[in-house]
C-alpha cells in the first residue's frame, strides 16, 4: 500500500484513475469498512487504484478546542487498511487551513486534480468544506456534473443505535470492550514498547508482566483486569491485562500491565500489542498478596479457556 502524508498547503498529489473513500476513520468499525469496501470493491471491478483520505486528528478539536483520543493510532488504521486491500492511503492533518477551505476548493484540487476520482464512497453524516458546509449530498450533486459516480452509505445500526466512533470510545472507556469488538468488527487494541516495572508480579506473586505506559493520544479502557490476547515476537498468546493502579500493593503507577499465559524471557525494549477481548472484575485492593494471587490464577485460567474456545483446536501460539 502506498502511503501519502500531506501537509497543510502542500498538494503535490497528482494519482491517475482512483476510486476512493472519505471519512475521518477513527474507529474503522463495520461502517467505515463498509465504506471502504464499496471504494476497494469499485477500484477491483473498473481498473482502478482503490483511495482513503482521512485525517491524522479529530477534527472536533481544531474546531471547538476540546481533546478528543483515538481509537486508533494512525499506524494501526493504516495497517488495518492494507489488510482490507486499499491501494493507497492519504493522511492529512486537519488544521485551520483545511477547516476554511471552500468546498468548490476541495473538490477540485482533490478529488479532481490529485486523486482524479472515478468513484467516492462516503458516510451520510459525512461533512467537508469551511464551516462544514459541504454535506454528502451536496457532494453528490457537484461530482455529478464532471462525470464521477457518489454513494452514499447509510450508517449501520444495532440494538444500540448507529455505529460511530464516539460510541465506540464511550463503551471502551466503560469498560464494555466486548460490546466495542462486535461494532468494530475486531478486538481494540493498545501497543507500545515493554517497559521495566517493580518486578512485584514476578518476584512476590509468580505473575510477571510486561508493562507499557498510557498512550498519550489515545483511548485506554476504564479501570480493571481484562481477558486479553497479547501479540509479542510475531505470535499471539492468551493473557489477563490490568488498567490503572494497584492498590493490594499500594502502588498507584498508571501503568497497563499484562501477564502473558507463556514463559518468556527478557522482554524489555520489545513491541507489544494488545487485543481486549472481555472484562472480568474491576481494581480492588485484597487482604493478603495470597488472596490476591489466587485470583490472579482465576484470572489466568478463565484467559486461557477463552482463547482455547477462540481459537479452535488449542493454542497456536501462531
Amino acid at each position: 500500500m502506498q502511503i501519502y502524508r500531506i501537509e497543510s498547503g502542500q498538494l503535490n498529489l497528482r494519482l491517475g484513475g482512483t476510486a476512493a473513500a472519505f471519512g475521518r476513520f477513527d474507529a474503522l468499525h463495520r461502517g467505515h469498512m463498509s465504506i471502504i469496501g464499496r471504494a476497494v470493491g469499485y477500484a477491483e471491478k473498473h481498473g482502478l487504484k482503490s483511495l482513503v483520505y482521512m485525517f491524522e486528528n479529530e477534527p472536533a478539536e481544531v474546531i471547538s478546542g476540546r481533546q478528543v483520543k483515538s481509537v486508533n493510532t494512525v499506524s494501526k488504521r493504516l495497517e488495518i487498511l492494507e489488510k482490507a486491500g486499499v491501494d493507497i492511503a492519504v493522511v492529512q492533518k486537519f488544521d485551520k487551513t483545511v477547516m476554511n477551505m471552500p468546498c468548490e476548493r476541495f473538490i477540485n484540487d482533490y478529488i479532481r486534480e490529485a486523486f482524479d476520482a472515478k468513484y467516492i464512497a462516503v458516510g451520510f453524516n459525512y461533512r467537508f468544506g469551511r464551516g462544514a458546509e459541504g454535506t454528502a449530498e451536496y457532494l453528490r450533486d457537484e461530482c455529478r456534473k464532471f462525470g464521477t459516480e457518489v454513494y452514499i452509505e447509510e450508517g449501520i445500526s444495532d440494538s444500540g443505535g448507529v455505529i460511530s466512533s464516539t460510541r465506540i470510545r464511550e463503551l471502551i472507556a466503560d469498560c464494555r470492550v466486548d460490546i466495542a469488538a462486535e461494532l468494530m468488527g475486531r478486538y481494540f487494541s493498545v501497543s507500545g514498547i515493554i517497559v521495566r516495572g517493580h518486578h512485584i508480579g514476578s518476584d512476590r506473586l509468580g505473575f510477571p508482566t510486561a508493562n507499557i505506559k498510557f498512550p498519550k493520544d489515545c483511548i485506554v479502557p476504564g479501570y480493571g483486569v481484562y481477558i486479553t490476547t497479547a501479540c509479542v515476537k510475531g505470535r499471539r498468546f492468551p493473557a489477563i491485562t490490568n488498567v490503572g493502579g494497584k492498590p493490594t500493593l499500594n502502588d498507584g503507577g498508571m501503568l497497563i500491565e499484562t501477564h502473558i499465559c507463556a514463559e518468556f524471557g527478557d522482554l524489555y525494549g520489545e513491541r507489544i500489542e494488545i487485543e481486549f477481548c472481555e472484562f472480568i472484575r474491576g481494581i480492588r485492593k485484597f487482604d493478603s498478596l495470597d488472596d490476591l494471587a489466587n485470583q490472579l490464577k482465576k484470572d489466568r485460567d478463565r484467559s486461557e479457556k477463552f482463547y482455547i474456545t477462540k481459537y479452535a483446536g488449542g493454542i497456536t501460539n501462531e
